[in-house]
């Protein structure tokens, strides 16, 4: 089960994308992929929300230490399925794993931490407009740092990774018109507004290897003036509004799937410390091998015959391999193996163990001659 992890600081509006990503593409469209919710506590999530705004109302934030977990199957136009698990988290949540020692640390952030550290695709959602609005830096710091070492954190993984612009109607005013301009005006954004991100984008502007895509949503495209028991006016979603963006971002989901499924298809050898080869083994046996204690992160690895040699905990599927136990411990079977960065120290220990015998040997026979002179 492919395992994704939607994130973002308060106010990117990830209760407001997810729901209406899952309503509007909640049924078969010709050429299209849609999602199907499996779980009572997903329909109930996403209903609710939609409700509100139908209501010309906005859902509220997800609260601090709330850590929902939403399901959906998967249904693309080839007729396969996938299942998704989507991992809601509150922004305050984000900023604390990256932002505060592990003891103090709460239960569901904890969790978080181990979800972002298993997640096989990963959507990072961003509201530029509460950096446009900064009224300091320090503000501004707040959004764009967090965001930036979560990033990191996952590409560090390899996995693909989504940069999801939100609610991109509402500061479009203020970036390239993309008809008369030759710069991509979610690039421009990115680079003028989140410059420690812009290095991690795939583009040939950023001129990154990180692979981190780039998409921008209009959830909400249309508001209209609602006026409060205060006399105070706000934006609030008109009925039955418009949306842009999503089904892009479907598709994007749709292939990171796909690569997955095929990435976790793969078979792997292992190299054993008798100089033989084992294998080939799925990603699963990889897993039952790493549990029952016969192979850990440094045992050697590789995806087929051709390949070089690695180590286990260098391969991104295994990348979240905790420490295990000594190597005199584990059991005979398939273990670890000297990787290839350690066989050279191998040979210079065999070589001088060689030149030891040999120089013992001389040693030896020149004491037998100056004995065998005296008698």
């Amino acid at each position: 089960m492919a395992k994704i992890a939607i994130i973002g600081t308060e106010g990117a509006g990830k209760t407001v994308f997810l729901s209406v990503l899952a309503m509007r593409c909640r049924s078969p469209a010709s050429g299209q992929a849609w999602l199907e919710w499996k779980t009572k506590e997903t329909q109930d999530h996403v209903a609710h929300a939609w409700d509100t705004l139908q209501n010309q109302d906005w859902p509220p934030s997800t609260p601090t230490g709330t850590f929902r977990r939403l399901e959906w199957t998967l249904h693309t136009s080839d007729g396969k399925s996938h299942s998704l698990r989507v991992f809601d988290p509150a922004g305050q949540d984000i900023r604390a794993i990256f932002e505060s020692a592990e003891p103090d640390l709460t239960k569901s952030q904890k969790e978080l931490r181990e979800a972002l550290n298993e997640a096989d695709v990963v959507l990072f959602l961003v509201n530029l407009r509460e950096v446009i609005d900064a009224p300091t830096q320090r503000r501004k710091d707040q959004v764009e740092i967090p965001l930036k070492l979560a990033v990191d954190f996952v590409c560090q993984r390899g996995v693909p990774t989504l940069l999801v612009l939100t609610q991109y109607d509402s500061y479009a005013d203020l970036l390239p018109d993309p008809e008369t301009s030759k710069k991509d005006p979610r690039i421009y954004a990115v680079a003028r507004y989140l410059p420690q991100l812009f290095g991690l984008l795939s583009t040939k502007e950023a001129a990154s290897s990180s692979k981190v895509d780039l998409h921008a949503v209009a959830a909400v495209s249309e508001t209209v003036p609602i006026m409060d028991d205060a006399g105070k006016t706000h934006r609030r979603p008109k009925k039955d509004f418009k949306s842009e963006g999503l089904i892009e971002v479907l598709d994007w989901i749709k292939d990171a799937v796909t690569r997955v499924a095929q990435r976790l298809k793969a078979n792997y050898y292992l190299y054993g410390n008798d100089g033989k080869e084992y294998g080939p083994y799925s990603v699963e046996k990889i897993w039952q091998y790493v549990g029952e204690n016969y192979i850990n992160a440094k045992t050697s690895i590789r995806s087929d015959k051709n390949s070089p040699w690695e180590f286990l905990g260098n391969v991104p599927e295994f990348r979240s391999i905790k420490p295990s136990l000594p190597e005199l411990m584990q059991q005979p079977v398939l273990p670890s193996a000297p990787a290839p960065s350690e066989l050279s120290g191998c040979i210079w220990r065999i070589v001088q163990f060689v030149i030891f015998i040999w120089v013992s040997g001389m040693i030896g026979g020149w004491i037998s001659t100056c004995s065998s002179g005296k008698h």
